[in-house]
């Protein structure tokens, strides 16, 4: 017997997967205000949360978990270019998977990651852009055995803001602008038509975390955990709504 999504959703409570149909849009910050400073590297092995949801049809489940978000995994690595900037890259698996790229400008705070005292103030800002992708909306011919196929394209601007409790611990909080656009296909019942569409995707929104980053000149090991509060479009892209997402990261800073 097949199920649909919101029949999927009610029996299990956990996953998406009656034919793909959704996909996950990342919106993590993963990451303190501080620049790692020329020659520092971050290595992040495994990040694990959750992220809003693009889908085809409005969800019969009121749950925040599967109805707005659902599950995602990632790993990343940032370099640091000058004292002042990083760059980055990130990979996500979810409902599809997606790859984003990063520019962190830091303009408060003299003191990048391993130079940070108690009692410092960081500001930054930092661009990322990122590709999602869950099939090819554009095919002319699509996967015949698939109902729904997505992308997304957006920039995020976000200006994080932070403050060392302790040389190894620390809070921030990131405002941040999100732009850009999402095509859908969906297929029509049981023929082999398709409808397409393509949405702006634009909101707001914050992220805020606490990081625990034990430490030395060259070598540390953090842990992030934060939560995001954002405002963006339903995930049918029908309206606005509120959406509560949840990252935990695990990373190896270090510098040569």
């Amino acid at each position: 017997m097949k199920l649909s999504c919101a029949e999927f959703l009610l029996f299990s409570g956990l996953f998406l997967i009656a034919n793909g149909c959704a996909m996950t849009i990342p919106m993590s910050e993963f990451g303190t205000p501080e620049t790692l400073g020329a020659g520092g590297v971050r290595v992040q092995p495994l990040g694990v949360g959750t992220a809003p949801l693009v889908r085809q049809e409005p969800s019969e489940t009121q749950s925040w978990f599967g109805a707005r978000t659902q599950a995602v995994a990632s790993a990343g690595l940032a370099v640091g270019v000058h004292d002042q900037v990083d760059l980055e890259f990130s990979l996500f698996a979810g409902l599809g998977s997606a790859a984003r790229f990063g520019l962190k400008w830091q303009l408060l705070g003299s003191d990048h990651y391993f130079d940070a005292h108690s009692g410092t103030w960081i500001a930054s800002v930092a661009a990322r852009y990122t590709i999602a992708e869950n099939g090819d909306p554009n095919d002319p011919y699509p996967d015949p055995s698939a109902d729904f196929a997505a992308a997304a394209h957006y920039l995020q601007l976000s200006f994080p803001v932070g403050y060392r409790l302790t040389p190894a611990a620390s809070w921030y909080a990131a405002p941040k602008l999100i732009t850009g656009d999402v095509n859908l296909a969906t297929r029509n019942g049981d023929d082999n038509g398709w409808t397409r569409l393509r949405e702006n995707y634009w909101g707001y929104g914050c992220s805020t975390g606490i990081g625990l980053h034990p430490h030395s000149r060259h070598l540390g090991i953090e842990l992030l955990s934060e939560v995001s509060f954002l405002n963006l479009p339903a995930p049918d892209l029908t309206g606005r709504t509120t959406y509560i997402c949840v990252n935990l990261s695990l990373a190896l800073p270090f510098h040569f």
